[in-house]
């Protein structure tokens, strides 16, 4: 069970989501690594108050023997 605290303490998932959505869209993105990188910076700039992320990506049906294709970037504050 997760603890009820306060809200003022807690991250906005929709602000989250709408940052990284928002980079996604703001040009064609070639390659997913590019894309990564953009939104680990734009996240790390909008949210400096946290302390780890994780991005992952997948492009569905790039392959014709994979579901998908795709990577992940964990950021940790130091």
């Amino acid at each position: 069970r997760w603890p009820v605290g306060d809200l003022s303490d807690s991250v906005s998932y929709a602000e989250i989501a709408e940052t990284l959505r928002s980079v996604a869209l703001s040009r064609h993105w070639d390659l997913l690594e590019h894309l990564l990188e953009a939104q680990h910076a734009a996240l790390a700039e909008a949210f400096p108050y946290l302390s780890w992320f994780e991005i992952k990506l997948e492009k569905p049906d790039i392959l014709p023997d994979c579901e998908s294709v795709g990577l992940s970037l964990r950021w940790e504050q130091k």
